[in-house]
């Protein structure tokens, strides 16, 4: 990643296309390395492949357009570089089963790098707009509860924890997760 990423701002935000794959899964490993030393196991770290997340964004996004009941995966462009990913979706169940209508922010990812300018709000807003225009109400997502950062990220947007004791089971590691929710009406202006 450039280090002139350092003081820009964004210039678009648009959907990855497959050529993309390679910047998010290095997008994707940085981010993992930086962000979950002790909220997930060591082993699990050990084994953060970039080449290996690249090849999973390939075959996510070889669908060529998305549907309204599809992922959507967003990128986010400074000073002409990928610094960020979010994805959107209808509500999954993969801890709890969702709300009746919620769409999903499933990940929301940016570069070490970039982190703290900016560029993590404007890829949030515009992947909750998303949600919101294909009418999805609520809106959740899952977050490691021990990722403090990225909880006061969500808690500063308007979300709200809607469930905790949950966890996700990592090389025989129980990792807690929480759900938090947004109502639509709270993004809508």
């Amino acid at each position: 990643m450039s280090s002139r990423l350092h003081q820009s701002v964004y210039s678009q935000i648009r959907l990855a296309l497959p050529d993309d794959a390679p910047a998010l899964g290095a997008i994707q490993a940085a981010s993992h390395l930086a962000t979950y030393r002790g909220v997930m196991p060591d082993s699990v770290l050990a084994r953060v492949d970039e080449q290996r997340m690249s090849q999973r964004f390939r075959s996510r996004l070889a669908v060529e357009a998305p549907a309204e009941d599809q992922h959507r995966v967003w990128v986010i462009e400074a000073d002409g570089a990928i610094a960020g990913y979010a994805i959107t979706e209808p509500g999954a169940d993969r801890f709890l089963p969702p709300p009746g209508g919620a769409g999903e922010l499933e990940s929301l990812y940016l570069h070490p790098e970039v982190v703290g300018r900016g560029l993590g709000r404007a890829l949030h807003q515009h992947a909750i707009d998303d949600l919101a225009a294909r009418g999805f109400d609520p809106l959740i997502l899952w977050a490691f509860a021990a990722n403090e950062q990225a909880l006061r990220f969500y808690e500063r947007a308007g979300w709200t924890l809607d469930e905790t004791g949950q966890h996700w089971l990592l090389d025989g590691v129980s990792c807690p997760i929480v759900r938090y929710r947004l109502k639509r009406r709270q993004t809508e202006a």
